[in-house]
Formats: C-alpha cells, structure tokens, sequence
C-alpha cells in the first residue's frame, strides 16, 4: 500500500474515534480500503497536504496536493502550493511535470508559462527556458518579473550583455522601484 493510502487510512480510522465510531469490523464485512480512499474528498487531502507543508514533509506534501487535484480540486488554490512544495524540496523536474500537466489544461495561464520557464532555467535548459519566456513576454508585455528573468538568462546562461542590458531597460521602465530595481541598476552601470 503507498504511503497516501496508508496515510489516508490512519486519517479514516482516526476521524471514526473522533466521531465516537469504532474502527473494528461489523461481523461479516471485510474492511474495503479503497473505499474509505474514495471517500477521502479532495478537501481533506489539500487540508492534508497544506499541514504536511506546514511542518516541512514536502515530499507527502507533494503527494497529498497531487491527489488533491486528482480528485477535483480547484487547479487555482493547489497547484501553486504542489510547485512550491516541489521547489523547495529542490525536485525541479517533478515541479516541470506537474506544470505541464497544468498547462494541458490551462495553457493560457501565463503564471504557469513563468514558472515553467524558470524551471527549465534551473534545471539548465537555457533554451527551452527562453523559449517559453519570450512567450510570456509576447502574452503579458508588461510583466517585469519576466523581463527580469530574461535578462538574468541572457546574462548568466548565455553570456549575451546586449540583450541582457535590454532587458533589464525594459524590467526597469515597467518597474522602476520592483523588487529587483537595485540589481538591474547594477547591471547596467552607468548608463
């Protein structure tokens, strides 16, 4: 049995003492764990996921946010925790999986798009990388955070100081005080 299903079935078995049921079998009836694991909703597993988080077991973190989605959750309220969780475990290419199952449903989103290109980025596939954030950049013009991160992988994966200080232009007219203002400034010296 995996761990979200052993997990899923120490949740059943401790909400029924909760509840002031008993967990011992009715005469007769086999205990069914894959019904009580149909019945989990896909509330209770992002509960689940969101206090796995919370106490730093990304990995079952992870796991709880993907069921959750299977199981109809809304893609909007997980799947940026599911990225996040994934990131800061370091695991980039499950991350760049479940963005791109994200994507297939919702190849609009241009949060979605970002990040996948960020995750490209830090898995070393400058290319593809900036591919998808061109993308971006063509959807959503003025988002500095895009403009940013395109000058950074102009600078530090391609070794291209032109389109690098273009970019960083462009960051700092959209977001002359953003977050990364005092970096691009740095970047472009004293022109």
């Amino acid at each position: 049995m995996s761990r979200v299903s052993c997990s899923v079935l120490s949740g059943f078995l401790l909400t029924l003492a909760a509840c002031g049921g008993s967990a011992a079998r009715p005469a007769g009836k086999e205990f069914d764990a894959d019904v009580a694991e149909r019945e989990t909703t896909h509330q209770k597993l992002f509960e689940r996921g969101k206090m796995f988080a919370q106490v730093g077991d990304l990995t079952r973190a992870e796991e709880y946010f993907s069921a959750a989605i299977e199981r109809g959750a809304s893609d909007a309220e997980v799947f940026p925790l599911l990225v996040r969780v994934c990131v800061q475990d370091a695991r980039y290419r499950l991350a760049l999986k479940h963005t791109e199952e994200h994507l297939r449903k919702h190849p609009g989103d241009v949060d979605a798009l970002r990040v996948q290109g960020s995750l490209h980025y830090a898995i070393g596939e400058g290319e593809r990388a900036e591919q998808i954030l061109l993308r971006v950049a063509g959807l959503a013009p003025e988002d500095a955070e895009t403009q940013f991160m395109l000058a950074v992988l102009y600078r530090d994966m391609q070794k291209d100081a032109v389109r690098a200080r273009a970019r960083f232009r462009r960051y700092l007219a959209i977001a002359p005080t953003g977050k990364h203002a005092e970096e691009a400034r740095g970047n472009l010296g004293a022109e």
